[in-house]
């Protein structure tokens, strides 16, 4: 069961690189967080198009990590992971606080700004 939730958060949070002159407008900079029932993530965006992401499941001390880059075009995020070198694509939204994540089946992730 591990691994399928392994595999599973590892492809949702794939990525390709962003323009270091972008960095200064990015609006994803920073650190987000999900709060679930079962499991805890964390995506923190950083420069260069480089992504952190950390996912804690209930009942487990250390959380299962992630790295890989990220590019923004429009607001469409693309994702690939460096473990697994699969590539996502979402849509995305900022608003206040919270930025939603839907894939490509219409489902919704939502993270808060920490």
């Amino acid at each position: 069961m591990t691994l399928l939730l392994m595999s599973v958060f590892f492809m949702t949070f794939s990525v390709t690189s962003c323009k270091k002159d972008d960095d200064d407008s990015n609006p994803l900079m920073g650190t987000w967080q999900n709060k679930g029932e079962l499991t805890e993530t964390t995506l923190t965006f950083k420069g260069g198009g480089k992504y952190e992401s950390s996912m804690k499941l209930s009942g487990q001390d250390q959380p299962m990590q992630t790295t890989g880059t990220y590019t923004l075009d429009g607001d469409k995020l693309t994702m690939k992971d460096d473990i697994f070198k699969t590539e996502t694509v979402y849509t995305y939204v900022i608003e206040e606080d919270n930025l939603t994540l839907t894939d490509k089946d219409g489902d919704n992730t939502v993270y808060t700004r920490k």
